[in-house]
């Protein structure tokens, strides 16, 4: 007996001793739920690994060090893993995951609705070249100009500690409040916007879009904490919940109806399609920390037509 207790503590020590060597792959739980229009995913590295339609990344984790651009009719949903709160990436974007808790957006927007129905709350947080944005349970917008131009931060629900991450105190921004042109360094001089007199299209949809998850995650709470508590892998969680989701209407035709509804300049036509382009000219000019330089090499036809096989890195455009 004191042999074997020996054996079972020297092999204690040994696991023990290795364990920390080999972490368990930490999963960042940001899931695509809904994607329409042309779009790019780069991995870790800036290497290109998909370039299509965001339809085809549904149900796909989006891992940290990856990061998206999203083209001129283009819209990507993404759900968080387990609390479920979402993030909706806007045309002409760039955004890049940082942590599980943390987005990095070089250009365009992001829509942001944090919710606690489902777990327990955490902060969230957006950073732009010129802001950073913590939400405690909130939603709120950041838009981001080109060539690292000033920032938005303007919030919907309830509270966001607005930033420049450096050497400014963050400023806390209420329902109904918004900063503009934010730059680094300077003084934030919040101001507000009237909720009940919104023209955008795609705020107008957001909220929309919002009120509709809301109010069918206050609906099945019950069913949708059971399938939380079962803690499979989280993958297969989010592939039955998209599932019971598409069951009670959560569908791209049904997405963009609600789109159509709430613009009124919509173009039927060209609606999440189209080939991947920015109408912008500053693409070329998106900054993402920890990565490497971008250089423009040829025309954008050039890369189009890069011959089967050859390598495709960001850095190279």
């Amino acid at each position: 007996m004191q042999k074997a207790l020996r054996i079972l503590l020297i092999l204690a020590l040994i696991f023990g001793a290795v364990s920390p060597l080999f972490p368990e792959e930490t999963k960042t739980g940001y899931y695509v739920f809904m994607g329409q229009g042309p779009c790019i995913l780069y991995d870790q590295n800036n290497n290109l690994i998909f370039n299509g339609d965001a339809h085809s990344l549904e149900g796909k984790e989006i891992e940290v060090g990856q990061a998206i651009d999203t083209g001129a009719n283009t819209n990507i949903i993404l759900l968080h893993y387990p609390d479920l709160s979402r993030m909706t990436i806007g045309p002409n974007s760039s955004f890049k995951v940082q942590d599980a808790h943390s987005l990095w957006l070089s250009l365009g927007k992001i829509w942001v609705k944090i919710t606690h129905l489902f777990s327990q709350p955490e902060d969230f947080q957006v950073e732009s070249p010129n802001a950073v944005a913590v939400a405690h349970g909130t939603e709120f917008l950041v838009e981001q100009s080109p060539m690292n131009g000033p920032s938005a931060i303007h919030v919907f629900e309830g509270t966001v500690d607005v930033g420049d991450g450096k050497n400014l105190p963050p400023v806390p921004l209420a329902q109904g409040h918004f900063v503009s042109n934010v730059k680094k360094g300077e003084i934030l001089k919040p101001e507000t916007f009237n909720l009940s007199q919104i023209h955008d299209s795609w705020w107008k949809w957001n909220l929309a879009k919002e009120k509709k998850f809301s109010q069918f995650f206050q609906t099945h709470h019950d069913k949708i904490m059971e399938l939380l508590r079962e803690k499979v892998n989280p993958a297969k969680t989010m592939f039955q919940l998209r599932g019971i989701m598409r069951q009670h209407g959560f569908t791209r035709e049904n997405f963009r109806r609600l789109y159509r509804q709430n613009s009124t300049s919509f173009d039927h036509e060209n609606y999440g399609k189209g080939r991947f382009h920015f109408k912008h000219p500053q693409r070329n000019n998106l900054n993402y920390p920890s990565s490497k330089p971008w250089t423009k090499k040829g025309s954008s036809q050039q890369q189009t037509e890069r011959k089967k096989g050859e390598p495709h890195h960001r850095s190279q455009r």
